[in-house]
């Protein structure tokens, strides 16, 4: 009895420590990027269609903490607000954070296949974070309210920012890789793929498939088994 005892008092101490080391964990990565939106101003219009935003990223100094910094995020209203970065491959950043901390909450990463902005379709990848960090927030968009009113998304990269629409959200399986479609050999390919993307949207948006041009795909985990992606079209 003893020993049992003994046994359950060390379960308990390895428990309590893991929680610790999580919500360390969690609290690190959260300072972490509020240190970095700090290097960001963002000054919203009234009308959010009509968002003003001060270019005032340190793109510079962005780069060297590191080098693989490619653009800065940012959905108004919402959690995302996060820098993005081109990996040579699609792992390093799972579990690095920007500052190349070791972070369950990683870092927003451009798909390591194509350089980003050279396709039709540019894919940001995030983890679907509990505490609505990263791309936790995205789930929110199943419910059509809240995609009416948070359904703009801007990119700032090279100077400029870059204004995008949503337009389809959807969940699909871990192993379809139809949303990460970027090479196409007509435009009459791309619209069809384009088509595909809205035909399986759980959000009622009327845009037509022929006016969008260049997509911008966010992309995060939904459970074991599937994926949720969210489509938007740039805005020129």
């Amino acid at each position: 009895m003893i020993f049992f005892l003994a046994t359950v008092g060390t379960i308990c101490c390895v428990s309590a420590s893991a929680v610790f080391l999580k919500w360390k964990d969690d609290i690190g990565g959260k300072v972490e990027y509020k240190e970095l939106r700090s290097l960001v101003e963002l000054e919203p219009s009234t009308h959010e269609k009509e968002l003003k935003i001060s270019k005032n990223i340190i793109e510079t100094y962005l780069k060297e903490i590191n080098p693989d910094y490619a653009a800065w995020l940012y959905i108004p209203g919402t959690t995302i607000d996060y820098p993005v970065v081109w990996p040579e491959n699609n792992q390093v950043y799972l579990r690095r954070s920007f500052k190349w901390e070791k972070r369950s909450c990683g870092t927003l990463f451009f798909d390591s296949a194509v350089q980003p902005f050279t396709a039709l379709n540019t894919v940001i990848h995030g983890h679907n974070m509990r505490s609505g960090e990263m791309f936790g927030s995205l789930k929110k968009y199943l419910d059509n309210d809240y995609w009416k009113k948070h359904q703009f998304v801007y990119l700032y990269a090279r100077g400029d920012w870059k204004q995008y629409q949503i337009f389809s959200v959807y969940q699909i399986k871990n192993t379809d890789l139809e949303p990460y479609f970027y090479l196409f050999s007509t435009s009459k390919d791309f619209h069809e793929w384009v088509d595909c993307c809205m035909a399986k949207s759980m959000i009622q948006e009327q845009k037509a498939g022929e006016e969008i041009k260049e997509i911008l795909t966010l992309s995060t985990c939904h459970g074991k088994e599937e994926k949720l992606i969210v489509h938007a079209a740039l805005i020129e």
